[in-house]
């Protein structure tokens, strides 16, 4: 008898969570089984200074497509590059271009120095957006106030409707 509960309780999680976790191991073997990423080359120029050289460089996307065309450019330590632009016109692109995610079809490029990226994939817990925001931190009112301000949350959570902050 115990055996019996103790097997349909197992039997359901297995049925229950078999899914996701034959899922989920398809998606981590395609990640490694993956093309490595060929190594970025070394900057060329000689000044300690510059961090970042690109000369009439174009790169294209795993299909062949152009993705950035003719770009050039120059970066030093201490310097700041604001890429901006409307949606569709190649910043996200330029980024995995400079990553080395992107095939180089002309031009040279080079960078100093090691490089991280943040993509633009946004991660939300299920919750509210309250929750989402203190991600299990003691609730402080007044530092919830000023970081929802800060990333313009405050307008967004007018749009949830009645419920605001609170809703799921």
């Amino acid at each position: 008898s115990t055996l019996r509960v103790s097997f349909g309780k197992h039997l359901n999680r297995a049925l229950q969570f078999g899914p996701e976790c034959h899922a989920a191991v398809k998606r981590f073997t395609a990640f490694m089984t993956m093309p490595e990423v060929e190594a970025r080359p070394e900057l060329a120029n000689a000044d300690p200074s510059v961090v970042l050289e690109l000369k009439d460089a174009s790169f294209a996307w795993p299909a062949g497509t152009a993705a950035v065309k003719n770009l050039s450019v120059q970066l030093k330590k201490g310097e700041l590059l604001v890429v901006a632009g409307p949606v569709g016109c190649g910043k996200s692109a330029l980024l995995q271009a400079l990553l080395g995610e992107l095939t180089a079809t002309s031009g040279t490029s080079g960078m100093r120095g090691r490089v991280s990226y943040a993509p633009q994939s946004p991660w939300i817990q299920a919750g509210t957006l309250r929750t989402n925001v203190e991600l299990g931190s003691e609730s402080d009112p007044k530092w919830y106030e000023q970081v929802v301000h800060a990333c313009s949350l405050d307008v967004d959570a007018v749009q949830l409707g009645p419920k605001r902050h609170e809703t799921e």
